[in-house]
């Protein structure tokens, strides 16, 4: 009996510490080659490699890269396209995900299921080009702005609905006896029990409008307004010395790239599993 019941247990023991394993070496891998060619002077990264320096430079390279690449207009613009996308995109999902997990209408209920076709299909890059320049905002961090709030808003409402659909419905009707508006009611009561799937939400949306490329690529068209992606691109094809390139260089702005995100990551992650803990209620 005893053997019996220690078979599981192994096999889901060895079943753990083979997936972690395999999560630590796609993971910690690419994370170990770039920390530590970072670190390199440029003949030892000719070809990047898993092996520590020989000679260690490592405020050498990032004082380079500081120096010489486009860090700090692409954190200044992505930054601004950050904080004007990330407050429109959780209000009016906020709001719109209040409504649709209270309604009892069809209508309104037909009308969620049409919004989570933003979540699926892939939004049109050539349409949005054409509408930004009849709009006069293609090729500015305004229209950019706009256009990432325009995309995410579906998946904050998918987010956020589900966790409202988690509140107690008492809480607004004791509020409305005591006269509380619905705008009352949204700010007061709801929003700040809110809190953890917004932060999700602004996370989620934060990576991949600061990992977005194609999107600034195709819509951006002055070098002023480069966002972090786009410099880091700038500055890797511009650092080829000869038919190689300064890979310890474009390591060490890409260390400087991730960094704010994956500060980000840590110190939110306690709201993340709560956040999502709502999700297709």
């Amino acid at each position: 009996m005893r053997v019996a019941l220690r078979r599981p247990k192994t096999k889901a023991w060895l079943h753990t510490a083979g997936m972690t394993l395999i999560a630590a070496t796609v993971v910690g891998i690419p994370f170990w080659i770039i920390i530590v060619n970072s670190f390199k002077p440029y003949p030892e990264t000719v070809v990047p490699n898993l092996r520590l320096p020989d000679v260690w430079q490592p405020l050498d390279n990032y004082r380079t890269v500081l120096s010489e690449a486009s860090v700090t207009t692409g954190f200044r613009n992505t930054a601004i396209i950050l904080f004007s996308a990330i407050p429109i995109i959780l209000i009016v999902a906020a709001a719109a995900a209040w409504i649709f997990a209270r309604t009892r209408s069809r209508t309104l209920r037909a009308l969620y299921y049409v919004m989570l076709l933003g979540v699926v299909v892939p939004p049109a890059i050539v349409a949005s080009i054409f509408t930004l320049k009849a709009l006069g905002l293609y090729g500015g961090l305004k229209g950019l702005s706009l256009m990432y709030s325009a995309w995410y808003i579906p998946l904050g409402i998918f987010l956020i609905t589900g966790f409202v659909r988690g509140i107690p419905v008492e809480l607004e009707e004791a509020a409305r006896i005591d006269g509380a508006s619905n705008i009352v009611i949204f700010s007061k009561i709801i929003l700040p029990l809110l809190t953890p799937v917004l932060i999700t939400t602004g996370l989620i949306v934060s990576i991949s409008i600061w990992n977005d490329f194609l999107n600034p690529f195709m819509m951006l068209n002055n070098p002023d307004r480069n966002t972090l992606m786009l410099s880091l691109y700038d500055f890797a094809t511009g650092s080829n010395v000869g038919a190689t390139y300064s890979w310890n260089l474009v390591f060490a702005d890409i260390v400087l790239t991730s960094l704010p995100m994956v500060a980000a990551y840590y110190y939110s992650q306690r709201f993340i599993v709560h956040g999502l803990s709502g999700v297709g209620k």
